[in-house]
């Protein structure tokens, strides 16, 4: 499939979506999503991710909706997220109807490496023989290899089911594949904490900027005034980072603005340059 600019604009910033949400090392990354027309005209849909981590050993795939209990994160600020990566979805949608003057129902993204991987779904998902919770059911045994005996009796009924017309949903499909050769940028705000001597005394603070094997250090104390807000610190050092990556390729820099005991509170509690 040959794609344009813009779908491969939004390729890349669904990827980067998802490398914000995760927070920790993985190994491969599937998310499912389906918007679907109904005959109001309006829509509704569904999406899901899940993601297998980095490890010696197999683990099995976390959902994502369950990472703001087993990271601590706000929940509220997390879905924020999430939201803006479904709205991402479904801009992709509107190109591909724009473009190629076909809707999709319902889409798979696969992530792997430097691979990236869309399966493209037009079956009607309005009118199928199986329910929104069938198909989950169905995407787990199939894309995340779920072993049959981790469902329930009906549950393997319904993948047993399915698997008998795969071929038939197989023929409404198609898949694009896109390869980054570039690791995104990430920073965070690095503390140490001592105790407080007078009432003006903050904890050092840093910037630490990475861009794939590349690491620059800014110590706030070291280009800021002492009545500088921590914001004015922060700010200081957003501007230094800016200037410092102008060099790198398409880096993207995340400032933290306050102190957080998770490091990926810490970025989602930034803001972009």
């Amino acid at each position: 499939m040959e794609k344009s600019t813009k779908i491969k604009k939004l390729y890349k910033q669904i990827q980067e979506k998802l490398f914000i949400l995760i927070p920790e090392k993985w190994e491969k990354i599937y998310l499912y999503a389906s918007i679907l027309e109904q005959e109001s005209g309006l829509q509704n849909g569904e999406m899901f991710f899940y993601y297998f981590p980095k490890g010696l050993l197999k683990r099995n795939p976390i959902n994502g909706y369950e990472i703001p209990s087993r990271f601590n994160i706000e929940e509220e600020r997390y879905m924020h997220l999430v939201d803006s990566l479904y709205h991402l979805l479904k801009e992709l949608r509107e190109a591909m109807l724009e473009e190629y003057q076909k809707a999709w129902s319902n889409v798979t993204i696969s992530i792997e490496g430097i691979q990236f991987q869309i399966e493209y779904s037009y079956v009607d998902l309005v009118h199928s023989r199986f329910s929104a919770y069938d198909r989950h059911i169905i995407w787990q045994y199939l894309y995340l290899q779920m072993p049959m005996e981790m469902f329930n009796k009906e549950e393997r009924r319904k993948i047993e089911n399915y698997l008998m017309y795969s071929k038939e949903e197989a023929k409404q499909k198609e898949i694009d594949r896109e390869t980054f050769y570039y690791k995104p940028a990430k920073a965070k705000v690095a503390y140490s904490k001592k105790e407080k001597i007078e009432h003006n005394s903050i904890p050092k603070q840093a910037l630490e900027i990475e861009y794939g094997n590349k690491r620059k250090t800014i110590k706030l104390e070291e280009i800021s005034k002492p009545e500088e807000s921590f914001e004015q610190k922060v700010e200081n050092a957003r501007k230094i980072a800016e200037t410092k990556l102008k060099e790198y390729d398409k880096g993207t820099v995340y400032v933290v603005k306050e102190e957080n005991k998770q490091s990926f509170n810490q970025i989602l509690n930034s803001y972009r340059i």
